[in-house]
C-alpha cells in the first residue's frame, strides 16, 4: 500500500557549492585569473589579503589581474548562504632568471612545470602531491641564471627519499658558481646525509655555506644519482629516482 512504502526525503540546509578558478599558477608577466560559480545564481567575493571574503569584500566581475605572487582567497553566496571558503596560490617568477636541464625529468613527475626547480616552491614529504621532479635513472645536471651578478651566502638543492618508492637520496651534490657563465669556481660537495635504509618520507637539503663576499650570476648544480636500487630493494637491479624541489641560492 501507499502508506507502506519507504520514503526518502531532503531535510537539510541548501548547500552553495565551492566556486573554482582558473589562470596559470605561475607567471613572470600580469595575467588574468577567472572565478566561476557551478550554479546560477551566485555572487562571487575575493580578497588577497589572507581574510575571509564577505559582502563587503571585492566582488568578482569579469577578471581578476594579478601583478605578484599572492594567495586568492574566494567563495560564493545566494540568498544569504556561503560556499566553503577556497584558497588559491600564484607564484611570480623573476623573468630575468633562466634554468637551463641537461638531464630529462619524468614525464609523470615534473613538479610542475619546466620552472619547478626555480618557483621558490618546495615539496612536502608526500611526494604523490606533485611538488617534486623525479628524474629516473640519471643524474640531475642543471644550471641557474640569477640573471645578474648577486652576493650570495649559501646554496643548497631540496631532495626527498621514500626507498619504498624506490626514491633515493643523491650519494652527493656538487655546487659551482660563475661570474660570466664561462669560468667556474668549485663551491663545494654536499654529501648524502641520509641512511638509505631509513622508512618512510625523508626531506633534506644538501647545502655548502659559501665564503664571506662570495659573488655569482650563475650556479651550476650536479646531483650524483645512484641510477640502480641497491642489491638489498625490492627493486634492486631496476632504475631508481632521486626527487628534487628547489635550487636554493641565499
Amino acid at each position: 500500500a501507499p502508506a507502506d512504502r519507504p520514503r526518502s526525503a531532503m531535510s537539510a540546509a541548501p548547500v552553495v557549492p565551492a566556486p573554482v578558478c582558473e589562470g596559470p599558477r605561475f607567471f613572470s608577466a600580469p595575467v588574468e585569473v577567472k572565478l566561476l560559480a557551478l550554479e546560477p545564481g551566485c555572487h562571487l567575493f575575493w580578497t588577497t589579503d589572507g581574510s575571509v571574503p564577505d559582502e563587503h569584500a571585492q566582488p568578482f566581475t569579469e577578471s581578476i589581474t594579478l601583478e605578484k605572487s599572492c594567495v586568492l582567497t574566494f567563495r560564493a553566496e545566494r540568498d544569504g548562504l556561503w560556499s566553503p571558503v577556497v584558497t588559491a596560490d600564484f607564484h611570480h617568477l623573476d623573468p630575468a632568471k633562466k634554468l637551463t636541464l641537461r638531464t630529462p625529468v619524468h614525464k609523470q613527475y615534473d613538479g610542475g612545470g619546466p620552472d619547478a626547480l626555480m618557483d621558490g616552491i618546495r615539496g612536502s614529504a608526500d611526494w604523490k602531491t606533485g611538488g617534486w621532479q623525479g628524474f629516473y635513472g640519471t643524474d640531475l645536471d642543471a644550471d641557474l641564471d640569477l640573471g645578474s651578478v648577486k652576493p650570495l651566502r649559501r646554496l643548497a638543492l631540496g631532495c626527498l627519499q621514500d626507498q619504498n618508492a624506490w626514491i633515493f637520496m643523491p650519494l652527493s651534490v656538487r655546487f659551482q658558481t660563475s661570474v660570466d657563465g664561462q669560468a667556474w669556481v668549485d663551491a663545494g660537495v654536499a654529501e648524502d646525509p641520509v641512511d638509505p635504509h631509513a622508512d618512510g618520507a625523508i626531506v633534506r637539503d644538501f647545502a655548502v655555506a659559501l665564503p664571506e663576499g662570495s659573488k655569482a650570476r650563475y650556479i651550476r648544480v650536479h646531483a650524483k644519482a645512484p641510477i640502480i636500487c641497491p642489491s638489498w630493494h625490492k627493486g634492486a637491479g631496476n632504475r631508481s629516482f632521486i626527487f628534487c624541489d628547489e635550487i636554493v641560492a641565499e
